[in-house]
């Protein structure tokens, strides 16, 4: 009997150590930018102005304050998170990052859904466009590492015939 516990306990040990070795293999996702307190966040009055053009415009359905966070892109890959909806951060694992002379561009594609991102970094400016969970989001830049991350509406867009240019 005490042989038996003693092995149980044993195989127990094994399989935390395991599952410990297991969850080291993948790193923690970076935060690639970090949600900002509308209320609380001090802008000047270009960011304002900007902020308020995005806000009044026809396609947009929600706005938050984003904060790029550039560490996010240094060192070994690591997944993504992004503050796509309230509560809940959506990864990017498995993008390319494109590294440019001034820019950078990350570009990621899900192979199982429908789901991809295309984001230009330079300097501390993001912008680019994601589609997640059925809804367009872009990003604009603000300035100061500050962006806008906008819920967009494509169907106020209009249709223009082929071949006619505005």
């Amino acid at each position: 009997m005490h042989n038996r516990i003693a092995t149980m306990a044993v195989l127990c040990v094994v399989g935390l150590v395991m599952a410990s070795v297991a969850a080291c293999d993948e790193p923690a996702p970076k935060p690639l930018f970090e949600e900002v307190d509308m209320n609380s966040a001090k802008l000047s009055p270009k960011q304002d102005a900007v902020l308020e053009r995005i806000r009044n415009a026809r396609a947009t359905v929600d706005v938050k304050l984003i904060k790029f966070q550039p560490v996010s892109l240094d060192g070994a890959p690591a997944p993504l998170s992004l503050p796509l909806q309230p509560g809940k951060k959506f990864e990017l694992s498995d993008y390319r990052l494109t590294k440019g002379k001034f820019s950078q561009e990350l570009t990621w594609d899900s192979k199982k859904t429908a789901q991809s991102a295309t984001l230009t970094v330079v300097g501390d400016a993001v912008s680019g466009l994601i589609h997640a969970n059925k809804c367009v989001y872009a990003i604009e830049p603000l300035g100061n590492s500050l962006h806008a991350l906008v819920q967009v509406d494509q169907s106020t867009f209009v249709d223009e015939p082929a071949g006619e240019a505005p």
